[in-house]
């Protein structure tokens, strides 16, 4: 498949898995998990213990605010806590890439927030 990608962290030849995702070096986890929308990111720690932290690794952060994305519960002042409890979280672990996206939103005040 990969060059390097023979064997999975856990000494099992990846090919050989029958396919799995979780077969897939963490390395190539946190490059996937860079693509995804950080709250659903955020839900794969759920799954096994080996998936954890490895959102909090993933080289890419896809942050979106907007009055489709957030919901009618969600304000933006709740999505602003949700991110600064991301970035500690994550502490310093290096972005490749950064996907911040901003606005549409029906409530002055929550405009009011976003622009301050």
């Amino acid at each position: 498949m990969f060059d390097g990608m023979t064997m999975d962290g856990r000494g099992k030849n990846v090919a050989m898995s029958g396919g799995s995702i979780d077969a897939l070096p963490d390395g190539i986890l946190e490059h996937i998990l860079g693509f995804v929308p950080v709250p659903k990111a955020v839900r794969t720690c759920v799954l096994a213990r080996r998936w954890r932290d490895i959102w909090k690794r993933a080289t890419g952060l896809r942050i979106t605010c907007t009055a489709d994305d957030v919901g009618k519960t969600e304000t933006v002042n709740e999505r602003q806590k949700f991110v600064e409890n991301l970035l500690r979280l994550r502490g310093h672990t290096p972005l490749e890439t950064c996907d911040l996206r901003f606005g549409n939103f029906y409530d002055d005040d929550d405009e009011l927030l976003l622009n301050r």
